[in-house]
């Protein structure tokens, strides 16, 4: 009986492994996804900008006026705080891509479905963090969760293991460990 209930318990465990293996290759699935889409909507964000300078470079030439010539230098800085906007936020897609640790770690909670005191801890590396915690609060739960915290780090599954580890002793689910 020992030896089979080991058994079992070994293909629960791999089990487990196995469908949290899956769950983070998802995860990297939808980031890959999101980084794709949000690269090509920045580039053309990014070109449609670009095609507006030009428009409004050949405005500035043809102006004829001294107040018309001014209100098109002020359009094209305008523009160009828009395209250096767009390059930040393409160099930090660009960040995300290379750095697939980096990532964001969540505290969050859901007074109504689990009570007061208890907290869940969790990390994602999509582009907007709050986007798995909406998916949490659909899954199965009748109120949506309350963020505490988000925080962004080069490591997020370090920081992730550290503070699982830090609260260990306060661990509501003592059956799987990895939940």
């Amino acid at each position: 009986l020992q030896l089979a209930l080991e058994y079992q318990e070994k293909k629960q465990e791999e089990k487990e492994a196995l469908r949290e293996l899956k769950a983070q290759q998802r995860e990297e699935a939808k980031l890959q996804k999101e980084i794709e889409e949000a690269r090509k909507e920045t580039e053309k964000e990014r070109q449609h900008y670009l095609t507006a300078m030009n428009n409004v470079e050949k405005k500035l030439l043809s102006a004829k006026t001294e107040e018309e010539k001014e209100a098109l230098k002020q359009r094209l800085a305008e523009i160009q705080n828009d395209i250096d906007d767009v390059n930040a936020r393409l160099s930090d897609i660009d960040y995300r891509q290379e750095n697939q640790r980096a990532g964001y770690v969540y505290i969050i909670s859901n007074i109504g479905s689990f009570g007061e005191g208890v907290y869940k801890i969790g990390m994602t590396r999509r582009l907007d963090p709050y986007e798995r915690v909406y998916e949490l609060g659909d899954a199965s739960v009748p109120f949506q969760f309350d963020v505490h915290a988000m925080i962004f780090t080069e490591d997020a599954p370090k920081l992730e293991a550290a503070l699982h580890q830090a609260f260990a002793d306060r661990r509501v689910n003592m059956v799987n460990q990895r939940r």
